[in-house]
């Protein structure tokens, strides 16, 4: 046995999570989804494959966990944020997607693949999932409320279709951020109208 694979074993469970997150990050970024194995992972992790099993990680629970990091870490500096109080109501809603875009092009690969392979989560990873948009979308919630904006809960969830559509412009054209709320900004006038 190699003193790598023993080290490997005797780090606590939440260092292992970590390098094993890590190692499995850097990895999606540099081979994509269907290129990358488990062995992969957890020989740049320094464990064996078999512990990665034992703990119960498979790939889309990997791709998962990294994405629920990415949004958490997103939701965390949305709610921070101060939101714009004088231009109009849909330049107002514009400019946060617009902060939330900026987000997640710092991390365009790893969101390419979470939109991508995101169908093969559990049950449990899609309401993880939702919750964590619920919670992105909190800012828009709150400018549509104080504007006091009919059906709200309705407006937010077309907007959020229209921030996917242009995520996907950046993701598949890499767009930037001002390219991707030019490609909404019809729809979001419609739905705020």
């Amino acid at each position: 046995m190699s003193f790598l694979k023993h080290r490997g074993r005797s780090r606590d469970p939440g260092e292992r999570r970590r390098v094993i997150l890590e190692s499995a990050r850097q990895l999606f970024i540099a081979l994509g989804y269907e290129q990358l194995g488990m062995r992969q992972i957890a020989e740049a992790a320094q464990i064996s494959p078999a512990l990665i099993y034992k703990e119960g990680w498979t790939k889309p629970d990997l791709l998962a966990e990294l994405i629920f990091e990415l949004n958490e870490a997103q939701i965390e500096a949305i709610q921070s944020m101060t939101l714009p109080g004088r231009e109009p109501l849909t330049d107002r809603v514009l400019q946060v997607m617009q902060y939330m875009y900026d987000l997640d092009i710092t991390h365009r690969e790893l969101r390419k693949l979470g939109a991508a392979y995101g169908w093969l989560w559990s049950q449990e990873q899609d309401k993880r999932c939702l919750k964590q948009i619920k919670d992105l979308t909190a800012p828009l919630r709150q400018l549509l409320i104080e504007a006091e904006i009919d059906s709200p809960e309705a407006r937010i969830s077309g907007l959020w279709y229209a921030y996917w559509t242009g995520f996907r412009a950046t993701a598949i054209y890499n767009q930037d951020s001002a390219g991707c709320i030019a490609l909404i900004r019809p729809v979001v006038e419609i739905l705020l109208g």
